[in-house]
Formats: C-alpha cells, structure tokens, sequence
C-alpha cells in the first residue's frame, strides 16, 4: 500500500541556527545565501527551497545562478541539504507528540570550474519529542542539525579544509 503526503515549507530557523554555530565553534565562517543574494545576485531564496523540497535537488538553471554567485561574492564552499519531517504523532507515552526528521546534505567545492563534492551527509536520522506537535519538530530539527553540523565538520577536518 502507499501513501498519499502533503508537503508545506517549514522555517529552516531552528536547524539553520545550529549548524552555523557548530561551524563557527570550530572556527568555519558560515554566511547566508540572503547576504549573497542582496551582494552577489542569483536565484531568489524561495525559488531554491521550493525546488530543493519539492524535487530533492535544484535545477540546473537555478543551480548554475546560485553558484555563479557564490563565487562572485567569493565563497568557496556552498552547503546544500534537504530535511523531510514526518507529520508529529501523538505519543502515548508522554502523552505529547513525536517526529522524526530526516536530514541529508552536501558541501562543494566551487573553486575550480567544475564543482566537487567535499563532504556528503546523511541520511542523518532524529526522532523527537514535545508537549506539541511544533515543539517535536523543532527539538527533531535541532538536534539533526547538531549531528549534521558535527558531521560536516569532521569531514571538512579529514580533507585538511579550514
């Protein structure tokens, strides 16, 4: 049997928040793709997160404008991921909701012509709890944002890259 999903975009806040402070705590300087954007041009945010949730990855044209300007604003290293969130569930244990969360990304090297993939994560699994439906979701998305981040920096570490 399968089943029928609907898909919304949720705020990236909460793990967005987490993966750049473990980056900055182990001295990486994450910048937001808007600062690029307002500096550099390129695809509008919503463009790049509706594609990246509704098929997984950017197209070709979007991918090309969001590297493009990466590199004029001379960022060398772009993050991409994914996050999927199942609908929270009531938990009869704690008599509150649960969720898991399912994060899965990538780190490229855009200084050569052809970017190369320099770290590959995922797919990174939590489960999550809370008195409500949105409060599991937002401990599930900070605590894979915690894994997540961790992973891209040992990775990162491995190749020598700072």
């Amino acid at each position: 049997t399968s089943s029928v999903r609907d898909y919304e975009l949720v705020s990236t806040a909460d793990i967005d928040k987490n993966i750049s402070g473990v980056l900055s705590l182990n001295n990486y300087e994450p910048a937001d793709y808007m600062d690029v954007l307002i500096n550099c041009g390129g695809e509008e945010l919503e463009v790049v997160q509706a594609e990246l949730s509704m098929e997984g990855q950017m197209s070709r044209e979007t991918r090309r404008s969001v590297i493009m300007a990466m590199r004029d604003c001379g960022v060398e290293y772009l993050a991409i991921g994914t996050i999927d969130i199942n609908t929270p569930t009531p938990d009869d244990v704690s008599g509150g909701y649960r969720v898991n969360v399912s994060v899965n990304g990538e780190v490229l090297d855009l200084t050569a012509r052809l970017p190369k993939k320099v770290a590959v994560i995922g797919p990174v699994q939590r489960r999550s709890g809370g008195v409500e439906d949105n409060e599991a979701v937002r401990n599930a998305l900070s605590s894979a944002g915690e894994v997540t981040a961790q992973e891209i920096v040992a990775r990162l570490n491995a190749k020598g890259i700072q």
